[in-house]
């Protein structure tokens, strides 16, 4: 019996160890309550950790003397400090960068952010590394640890300053050449305009125009035609956009201008916006965040109402949270599925 009790104990240590994590996979990583992309990867990390503390047991109830179980938790710690430093530190760097932005939350899916030489919409989150859907519509996958060591501008949801600068002639009146930049902002749909003389050059001056964009989704389109509009309006008022050295190059006579033509046959109202096709994958991403967190919440109020409820409404009530929960199941298998809220 002296040798059957330990080796009795160390089967019941196994098996515990098993069932114990068994069930707590079950309840961490069950797809009914492992939607929330932010909860999944700490709820992984602490079954992680509660696997290293089983294996523990396991190894302390081995049925071996004191000494031989000694030199195997030794082993199996040095074992493990050896593929902690082997593996590359980046990886460790970047899960704690991961962890941490997970944390304070700087931004979301469908955020538009600048980050160093890049700039885009935040299409995936993950633990290494964060993608980002650039303005042609390229994916780019940035570490986290370049995210939490560089400043990250992102652009507010509710909305955002459109700028444009250009240099005019001493010839042209400063008052005169703000009045038509915010003119042009106002044609360009902006909110609030108003136009800066930021510097006093050699040659020319600088101007800068600002305006207000609350549907931040077209900012690439409208930074464009906000260009397109200070052309149209400094020429149409007989303003040139040229350098002396320009005009020195090409020996021009003073009368003449460098402004072209009037085209009447522009139809901007017609043109597709650079948005829908640059940003495809970022604006799915996007509506189907929002539309999750719309239903986990729609799912808290209907288990609220639940318990409230009289006995007849309850079957209601739990019918309706039983469709919302299949839809939440149905996510992972078809895209399609998310792109319909499920029936109320």
């Amino acid at each position: 019996m002296e040798n059957v009790i330990p080796f009795l104990s160390f089967l019941g240590a196994v098996f515990g160890s098993v069932l114990f994590l068994g069930l707590t996979s079950r309840i961490l990583l069950n797809p009914k309550t492992d939607v929330d992309p932010n909860k999944r990867i700490s709820r992984k990390m602490l079954l992680g950790t509660l696997s290293i503390l089983c294996a523990c047991i396991i190894i302390l109830a081995l049925p071996v003397k004191d000494s031989t179980r000694d030199h195997i938790l030794a082993l199996v710690g040095i074992l493990f400090s050896v593929v902690v430093a082997l593996s590359s530190t980046t990886i460790v760097a970047n899960s704690m960068g991961g962890v941490m932005l997970r944390a304070t939350q700087p931004f979301k899916i469908g955020d538009f952010i600048h980050v160093g030489d890049y700039f885009g919409r935040v299409t995936e989150r993950g633990l290494l590394d964060t993608e980002i859907q650039t303005e042609t519509s390229d994916l780019v996958s940035l570490p986290n640890t370049y995210l939490i060591s560089s400043p990250v501008t992102v652009v507010r949801s509710t909305g955002t300053i459109v700028t444009a600068s250009l240099s005019l002639g001493y010839d042209v009146h400063h008052a005169k050449a703000q009045e038509l930049l915010i003119e042009a902002a106002r044609k360009a749909e902006l909110e609030e305009p108003y136009a800066h003389v930021m510097e006093l050059g050699n040659y020319a001056v600088t101007y800068r125009v600002f305006g207000f964009l609350k549907d931040v989704k077209s900012l690439i389109t409208t930074r464009s035609r906000l260009r397109s509009e200070i052309l149209d309006m400094l020429h149409e008022n007989m303003i040139e956009i040229v350098s002396p050295t320009f005009t020195n190059q090409r020996r021009l006579a003073p009368e003449q201008t460098v402004i072209p033509s009037r085209y009447f046959n522009q139809s901007k109202e017609d043109a597709k916006e650079a948005e829908k096709i640059a940003f495809d994958k970022a604006e799915e991403a996007e509506k189907r965040a929002k539309l999750i967190d719309r239903v986990l919440k729609e799912m808290e109020g209907l288990e609220s109402q639940i318990k409230e409820a009289s006995d007849d409404q309850k079957q209601s009530l739990k019918a309706k949270l039983a469709r919302k929960r299949a839809w939440l199941d149905k996510l992972s298998l078809s895209k399609e599925d998310s792109d319909n809220e499920p029936s109320t």
